[in-house]
């Protein structure tokens, strides 16, 4: 019980580098929209990237709590205003070989022991799109498309699992991709709220696909500190049953810090 607890931890963590849990139709805590961190402005949480605004249209992050174990880096331009939008791109970059590797011992399970996992590099193509109904609710209409490139020999399994399964399939198959569609506003004061709907598109001849589904309240006690909370809705086909996706509920919860300098 106690390892499927620390499995369920470990794949909903990873998790973040092909999802992002919070929003807002701030200025800050732009993650997920077509806007970016404002300049000279560090923003971070438990389960969210270190963000800085490098400039007015250029923002870096990095998970840093990450990356001893899975090495990752993300540059986020925005760019001129489309459709009366906010449009930006991000493109990163990560590495998930050591992760896989530390996990394939026995006692953990999240891969047999001593699976040969190669060298594996993933880019992520990511264009978002934000604009306005009214002054309270903004809608961001996202595309993103990875790909995988693997160096050496190869014979671990796929991590079946219904959060992990599309996610790590761009580890064996090249390339998968996400469209998404988040509403979010503000409810009133410093309440804030986000519900989104995500399809992933995976390269597979069967299983090809999986969707999720996720709502969150988020109180903004200052410009430099917030709590979010909710759950997020997974369902997803497995290749060890073809009769029916297989579906979970995850509770959401975290905590973001935001300097200016």
């Amino acid at each position: 019980m106690i390892m499927k607890k620390i499995k369920i931890i470990v794949l909903f963590s990873l998790s973040i580098f092909s999802v992002n849990l919070l929003y807002s139709v701030n200025s800050n805590w732009p993650i997920g929209t077509g806007k970016v961190v404002p300049k000279n402005r560090f923003e971070i949480g438990l389960f969210q990237p270190l963000q800085y605004g490098l400039t007015d249209n250029i923002e870096l992050s990095t998970f840093p709590f990450w990356n001893a174990l899975i090495p990752n880096f993300f540059l986020k331009k925005s760019w001129d205003n489309l459709l009366s939008g906010f449009f930006a791109t991000e493109h990163g970059i990560y590495y998930p070989t050591p992760f896989l590797r530390a996990f394939a011992k026995d006692g953990i399970g999240l891969l047999p022991p001593l699976s040969k996992v190669p060298h594996i590099f993933v880019l992520t193509n990511t264009a978002y799109l934000s604009f306005y109904i009214n002054k309270h609710i903004m809608i961001t209409p996202a595309f993103t498309l990875y790909l995988s490139e693997n160096f050496g020999k190869s014979d671990y399994p796929t991590i079946d699992f219904v959060l992990a399964y599309h996610r790590m399939s761009v580890f064996h198959n090249k390339a998968s991709g996400r469209t998404g569609l988040d509403f979010d506003g503000n409810i009133f004061y410093n309440l804030f709220y986000n519900f989104d709907f995500d399809l992933f598109i995976l390269n597979h001849y069967r299983n090809n696909w999986a969707f999720e589904n996720s709502f969150l309240l988020s109180y903004h006690f200052s410009k430099g500190f917030r709590v979010s909370a909710g759950y997020k809705f997974a369902l997803s086909p497995m290749p060890y049953d073809k009769s029916a996706p297989d579906w979970k509920f995850f509770p959401l919860f975290d905590c973001q810090w935001g300097i200016d300098f």
